[in-house]
C-alpha cells in the first residue's frame, strides 16, 4: 500500500500546476511517505538543487523537511546534505533541525548518543534543543528501535536519579 501511495504522490508532485496548493501539498505528503530508493534519490536531488520542479518553491522549513525525510531513512549522503543546510541556515530553529535531523537517522549508535545527552545533569544543548531532537528522534517507522532502546534509557534515568540524591 505504502509503495503504491508514494508512487501516486511522485506522479501528482510532478503533474501539479506549477506553484498551485496542489504541489505544495503532494510534495509535504511525500515527505512523509518517502520510503523508496528512487523516491528517496529524487527528493535527494531536490535538496542538493541538481533536480527542480517547476514553480515549487521549498522554502527553509521546507528544506529542513525534506532532510529530516532522508534521515529518518538513512538515505546515503544524508550527513553532507545536513551539514551543508546547517551552514545555509544558522538560525537557532536551523541548529534544531540539523540536530533533530541527526537524531532521527535509524541506527542504535545516534538514539544512544541522544539517550545519553539527555540523561546529562548538565548538557552543552539547551531545553529547547534537547526538545527538538527528541520529539523528532522517532517517527513510527522507527518504533523498534525505540522499544529496544528505553529498557536502558529508562533504568540509566532511574540510576542517576538515585546517585543525584546520594550526593
Amino acid at each position: 500500500f505504502l509503495h503504491t501511495l508514494e508512487k501516486k504522490l511522485l506522479f501528482s508532485l510532478k503533474t501539479s500546476a506549477s506553484g498551485s496548493d496542489e504541489q505544495k501539498l503532494n510534495f509535504d505528503y511525500l515527505l512523509r511517505s518517502a520510503r523508496s530508493k528512487d523516491t528517496l534519490n529524487f527528493l535527494s536531488k531536490l535538496s542538493a538543487e541538481t533536480e527542480k520542479l517547476p514553480g515549487l518553491k521549498i522554502d527553509q522549513d521546507r528544506r529542513w523537511q525534506l532532510l529530516l525525510s532522508l534521515a529518518s531513512q538513512n538515505h546515503a549522503g544524508v550527513d553532507v546534505l545536513i551539514a551543508h543546510e546547517e551552514k545555509r541556515d544558522s538560525s537557532s530553529d536551523g541548529k534544531r533541525f540539523a540536530l533533530a535531523a541527526r537524531a532521527i537517522v535509524p541506527t542504535e549508535q545516534a538514539k544512544t548518543f541522544w539517550h545519553v545527552e539527555a540523561a546529562k545533569e548538565k548538557t552543552k544543548y539547551s531545553l529547547s534543543e534537547l526538545r527538538a531532537v527528541l520529539s523528532a528522534m522517532y517517527p513510527a517507522e522507527q518504533w523498534a528501535i525505540k522499544s529496544n532502546l528505553n529498557k536502558d534509557f529508562y533504568k540509566n534515568l532511574a540510576l542517576q536519579d538515585i546517585t543525584s540524591h546520594v550526593n
